[in-house]
């Protein structure tokens, strides 16, 4: 809703701050966990010919998680950091 000043012979039109509908920032963490939650949908129903895909890159990335995390303790007791 705009508002109207007059200042003498002038009229000046006073804008009220925009408001924010609903706008929301997405972050990046919630738009990976919505895509997660639905691959996982997708793999429990069984009717999309990505399913297999989607079983084996499941099963990657925790071999993939599982590598990292024996990495990251490993090396600093074979360099002597710790």
């Amino acid at each position: 809703m705009a508002r109207v000043a007059q200042t003498g012979a002038h009229q000046v039109r006073l804008e009220s701050p925009p408001r924010e509908r609903h706008l929301r920032l997405v972050h990046p963490l919630d738009a990976v966990e919505h895509e997660l939650r639905h691959l996982r949908e997708v793999e429990e129903r069984g009717d999309s010919g990505a399913t297999a895909l989607i079983v084996v890159a499941q099963v990657m990335a925790t071999i993939l998680l599982a590598v990292i995390v024996e990495l990251a303790l490993t090396f600093p007791f074979y360099f002597g950091w710790l």
